[in-house]
C-alpha cells in the first residue's frame, strides 16, 4: 500500500488548491498531507 514516490504528480497544486489550503490553514483546520507530491510540502 502506498508509493515511494514514482507515481506521483509532479504538477503540485492548482490556484484553487492553494486558496483552499490556506483558507483552511486560516481557520486552523488539521491538513493531512500524507499523500501530496514534494512540490505541495
Amino acid at each position: 500500500i502506498g508509493g515511494h514516490g514514482e507515481e506521483c504528480n509532479t504538477k503540485g497544486l492548482t490556484e484553487l488548491g492553494e486558496y483552499l489550503i490556506d483558507r483552511l490553514m486560516d481557520n486552523h483546520n488539521l491538513i493531512e498531507a500524507d499523500q501530496v507530491s514534494a512540490t505541495v510540502v
